[in-house]
């Protein structure tokens, strides 16, 4: 399974990205984005079709996550992902 996971980067949330969280899931091919320091870039306020034109060639998510809604507003376009969707979101 593809997964695309973010805003989230390796510098920035090593508890996550790294070996506790996300490195640990076996069999999982996951691609972080963020505004900095992440495979993909993605900027706050771009559309989600901005992301999804940044892809790695041969890279087609089967699942998109979006890490903390709570501090990161939503992309425009969401509504029209083309793959299934969800939101971690943490204690508010």
């Amino acid at each position: 399974m593809r997964v695309l996971l973010g805003p989230l980067n390796p510098l920035d949330y090593p508890q996550v990205v790294g070996d506790q969280v996300v490195g640990d899931l076996d069999g999982l091919d996951i691609r972080c984005f963020d505004r900095r320091h992440a495979e993909i870039g993605w900027n706050p306020g771009e559309p989600l079709s901005a992301l999804w034109e940044r892809l790695p060639a041969g890279f087609h998510p089967d699942l998109f996550v979006w890490w903390s809604p709570e501090y990161s507003p939503l992309p425009e376009g969401l509504e029209e992902c083309p793959v299934p969707s969800l939101a971690v979101l943490g204690a508010w």
